[in-house]
């Protein structure tokens, strides 16, 4: 800083440069800040005062501030990456085992249930949710096969002894009708099918063979 007292036509550099209109070559010196107070009369001032200071300090700072915006700003946005990353993993892996549980469902692996574990509390419930809706369908899917199977049995004894009886039908069928046509002759009209009294006949011989 330094303060200088001038005369003449310096003493006037220094007023117009202190109004703004020009500045002399001394008045703005390389690298610093320069300041110019006129004194004595403003319309004919005797000298000036001269402040100047350099401007290095204050760019070293402006500089070291802006490195540290620039770097706040590059971590700040490398943390949002990593957090983004993490989140959409944290919500998108549970997600991805639901699909594939689903699928392999859909497959027919009536077995397969979701991870109810990890993920935002949607995610959760929703899992809970298809791995109730699994179970239930496997139950209606086994008691419809275990209903078609005692169906099946049930009708399979009562074709196999209707088998039976054509095969034997249709091996001694003159037996038969000898052994039905007197039976027959004796029943009147209101009695039941022939065939059916030639077959109850049948079996009432077999039965008791010395009848």
């Amino acid at each position: 800083m330094s303060a200088v007292r001038a005369t003449g036509p310096g003493a006037r550099r220094c007023r117009e440069a202190d109004e703004g209109f020009q500045r002399g070559d001394d008045a703005q010196p390389a690298g610093g800040l320069l300041a110019a107070e006129p004194v004595g009369d403003f319309r004919q001032p005797g000298g000036a005062v001269v402040l100047a200071r350099s401007t290095t300090p204050l760019d070293t700072r402006i500089a070291v501030t802006w490195a540290w915006i620039a770097l706040i700003g590059v971590g700040g946005l490398a943390a949002s990456a990593l957090v983004s990353v993490w989140l959409a993993r944290w919500v998108g892996r549970p997600l991805t085992a639901l699909d594939t549980a689903a699928q392999h469902l859909g497959e027919g692996e009536l077995g397969e249930r979701a991870a109810v574990t990890g993920g935002p509390p949607e995610v959760r419930r929703l899992a809970a949710t298809f791995n109730t809706m699994a179970a239930r369908t496997e139950a209606l899917i086994h008691g419809h096969q275990a209903v078609v199977a005692d169906v099946s049995h049930q009708l399979r004894t009562p074709l196999t002894a209707l088998r039976l009886r054509l095969d034997l039908l249709a091996a001694a069928p003159k037996a038969l009708h000898r052994s039905c046509w007197p039976r027959r002759r004796r029943r009147s009209r209101g009695s039941p099918d022939w065939w059916t009294a030639c077959w109850r006949s049948r079996e009432s011989s077999r039965r008791c063979p010395g009848r």
